[in-house]
């Protein structure tokens, strides 16, 4: 789960700086029903 879970958190961690949000908000991708709002928050930002 561990190897899951870096797998998962470095690439979205990348995409939040990248589309100017704070970086810490890729951990939020680990916990259920916070990952799918956090998706729908990066994609209707401008």
């Amino acid at each position: 789960m561990l190897v899951f879970a870096i797998v998962v958190v470095i690439p979205v961690w990348r995409f939040c700086q990248r589309t100017e949000c704070p970086g810490w908000m890729g951990i939020l991708i680990l916990i259920p029903f916070i990952n799918q709002a956090l998706l729908y928050f990066i994609a209707f930002t401008d």
